[in-house]
């Protein structure tokens, strides 16, 4: 276990006991669902976010190399039809900075491991669901539900932490990378 999920075991174990009415196995069992569907929301929003974002800097680079290829045959072109020179040199700077810029663009989209986070995403949205469909099949007027409710509140929010030490994990990488 990592030590952000002992830390908020412990953290845990060590709060106070609440001088609250008890709460019914079956709010309880809807406060879990609640969780558990708002973190799938998440995690498909996220998906669906790191897959454009890594979909737009590679249209992105593909356009700026098309501007490369555009703006050198231009150049060969203008100066083939010897015209003015100011255009030519401005099309060679294009020439120039333009790859630059597509490697930009593809070196952010390595760098950002979009398709990294959302593999985290869709892996967090099957072990999601897993536990929604387990919470489901629970009834409330069994005795001792709420342990078992109590168990898989546990679980996933172990899970969620799992996720953010992994994110932790990463993007702490990426800083000496830099």
């Amino acid at each position: 276990m990592s030590w952000i999920s002992w830390l908020f075991a412990a953290i845990a174990r060590q709060a106070p006991l609440q001088n609250t009415p008890p709460i019914s196995p079956l709010e309880n069992k809807e406060r879990i669902r609640e969780l558990v569907e708002d973190q799938i929301e998440y995690h498909r929003n996220r998906e669906h976010e790191s897959h454009s974002a890594q979909a737009r800097l590679e249209k992105l680079a593909s356009l700026a190399f098309l501007g490369v290829t555009v703006a050198v045959l231009l150049k060969l072109f203008l100066e083939l039809m010897h015209t003015d020179l100011t255009f030519v040199v401005v099309l060679s700077m294009l020439a120039i900075v333009l790859p630059a810029v597509s490697a930009a663009f593809f070196a952010l989209r390595s760098y950002a491991e979009l398709e990294l986070l959302a593999e985290q995403s869709n892996y967090m949205i099957h072990k999601l669901k897993s536990a929604a469909r387990r919470i489901e099949a629970l009834k409330p007027e069994r005795v001792l539900v709420s342990q078992e409710l109590g168990h898989d509140a546990a679980t996933i929010a172990g899970w969620m932490l799992q996720d953010l030490e992994g994110w932790g994990r990463l993007f702490r990488g990426k800083l000496p990378e830099a």
